[in-house]
Parts: C-alpha cells; sequence; structure tokens
C-alpha cells in the first residue's frame, strides 16, 4: 500500500480505498489480496 486513505468497508467485508501515492483506487478482499479498481486522475 502506497499511502493508503479514505476507507470504506463494503457489505461483503472488502475495503475500497484511494493510495494516494500510486494514484489508484484499490480494493483489499477478506482474503488480503489487493485489486486495483482504477487508475484515478
Amino acid at each position: 500500500m502506497r499511502f493508503p486513505e479514505g476507507p470504506i468497508a463494503m457489505v461483503d467485508g472488502s475495503v475500497v480505498l484511494v493510495e494516494i501515492e500510486r494514484g489508484t483506487l484499490s480494493r483489499v478482499t477478506v482474503g488480503g489480496a489487493i485489486e486495483g479498481i482504477a487508475e484515478l486522475g
């Protein structure tokens, strides 16, 4: 993770957050996998 901010807990147990330094929106699954959702800006 590169400066994670603004975590949002999802109903499936995952967490969505912004990685400021990478400029991405990411999801952390219940199992701990990190998935890129979107590139920002």
